[in-house]
């Protein structure tokens, strides 16, 4: 269980435009964190949801700053994954935002 496991679910998921709009259907957080580890393990991934709110803090300080770090560009290079990465995280900080 890691950061790491829930960063190879995220490039997986990138790629896998049905399971990105499962992930996007969570109406908050807490749903949230626990699809992405039920989603995750379902496909192979193991983290908890600990480790699943540390990343997502993560990726909302990062969005916070509107740059990609490294991992990002390298997730990213290549079209498509691009855009879902731009629209996860956009969504990401709409649900993050609402209290």
């Amino acid at each position: 269980m890691s950061i790491q496991n829930i960063e190879a679910f995220y490039k997986h998921a990138l790629r896998n435009p049905a399971l990105v709009n499962s992930l996007m259907g969570a109406r908050d957080m807490p749903t949230f964190q626990r699809n992405v580890v039920e989603l995750g393990r379902n496909a192979g991934f193991e983290f908890d949801e600990d480790e699943a709110h540390e990343w997502i803090q993560q990726k909302l300080a990062t969005q916070a700053t509107g740059e990609l770090t490294d991992d990002e560009l390298e997730t990213v290079s290549g079209g498509n994954d691009e855009q879902a990465h731009h629209r996860f995280l956009t969504w990401l900080v709409s649900i993050g935002t609402v209290h």
